[in-house]
C-alpha cells in the first residue's frame, strides 16, 4: 500500500519506464519520454525496502550491470532501495545510488548504480499522480472500508459499504498511511483502526499495538495479533462487519488501495 509516483531524471526530464510494461522478471528498465502508463509509476513498500512497479507489481532490481524489476524477494538484497531527498541509494551501502549510465540524454537510456557524486544523472524528482488519501477496497465483495453511519465517537465500527464518488461526503471512506506512527487514518476524524475482540473499531490514536498495521501487497496484517484484516463470513452485501482473523489467502481478506484527488 502506497502512493504511486514517478522517477523522473533531473539529467534529462525522462522517467523511469519498464519498457511496454512488460511481465517478464529480469526486464531491464530505462528512461522514456513521460506518458500516463502504469509502466512508468512506482511506489515505495517501506517494509521491505524495494520500489515496486505498478504495472506488474516486480520491484526494482541489479543484474551486476543495470538495473532490471523481478518478483519481489526479502532476501535479495539487491532489490534494497531507499528514497533519500532527490536520490535513490542502495540499502546496503547508501554511498552508492541510481546512476544515469554514460550520462546518457537519449530515451532507452540504461541505468546502473554508482558511487554517488551529486550529478544530475544520479538525481531524480518523484511527483506524485494524486494525494494520500486512499479507498481500501475489498477484492470479494467490490466495496470499500467505511465507518459505520459517519459516527465520530470512539468506539465506532468499520463495515463495507458502496463506495461514494461524491468528494463532499465520502470522508468516512477515506483513510491515508501514517508512516511516523504505522497506522491507517480516517479522513473524517484522524482516528486510527483499532481492534475490539476481532471487530474493527476506531478510536484516537494511543499507540497500542492494536492499532499499527503492517500492509504487504494485499493484504493489512495487524502487530498485535498477527492476524489479517477479513471481510467476516465472506459477506458481500453492504454493512458486512469487518474483523480480524488468521491469514487463509481468500479473497475475503485481500484488498486495493485506490488512491484519488483530495
Amino acid at each position: 500500500m502506497a502512493k504511486y509516483f514517478k522517477i523522473q531524471s533531473r539529467l534529462n526530464g525522462m522517467c523511469l519506464d519498464v519498457p511496454g510494461g512488460s511481465q517478464d522478471p529480469g526486464t531491464r528498465v530505462c528512461l522514456w519520454s513521460e506518458n500516463d502508463g502504469d509502466n512508468q509509476l512506482w511506489y515505495e513498500d517501506k517494509f521491505r525496502h524495494t520500489i515496486r512497479s505498478k504495472c506488474n507489481g516486480f520491484a526494482l532490481d541489479f543484474d551486476g550491470e543495470r538495473l532490471t524489476v523481478n518478483p519481489s524477494d526479502s532476501d535479495n538484497p539487491l532489490q534494497g532501495w531507499c528514497i533519500d531527498g532527490d536520490k535513490i541509494v542502495t540499502f546496503i551501502d547508501p554511498g552508492r545510488c541510481i546512476d544515469v549510465a554514460d550520462c546518457c540524454t537519449d530515451e532507452g537510456a540504461q541505468l546502473t548504480i554508482w558511487d554517488f557524486n551529486g550529478g544530475d544523472n544520479q538525481l531524480f524528482d518523484f511527483p506524485s499522480n494524486g494525494d494520500d488519501w486512499f479507498f481500501i477496497k475489498s477484492r470479494l465483495s467490490g466495496l470499500v472500508l467505511d465507518i459505520d453511519g459517519g459516527n465520530t465517537d470512539p468506539g465506532a465500527k468499520v463495515i463495507q459499504w458502496d463506495q461514494k464518488d461524491n468528494p463532499g461526503s465520502r470522508d468516512n471512506q477515506l483513510w491515508r498511511y501514517d508512516w511516523e506512527t504505522n497506522c491507517i487514518r480516517t479522513k473524517m476524524n484522524d482516528f486510527c483502526l483499532d481492534i475490539d475482540g476481532d471487530d474493527i473499531i476506531l478510536n484516537p490514536f494511543d499507540g497500542s499495538p492494536s492499532q499499527i498495521w503492517v500492509p504487504s501487497d494485499d493484504r493489512i496484517t495487524n502487530l498485535e495479533t498477527g492476524k489479517d484484516l477479513d471481510l467476516a463470513d465472506c459477506c458481500r452485501d453492504a454493512g458486512g462487519k469487518i474483523c480480524c482473523w488468521d491469514y487463509n489467502g481468500g479473497d475475503n481478506q485481500k484488498w486495493d488501495f485506490e488512491f484519488v484527488d483530495e
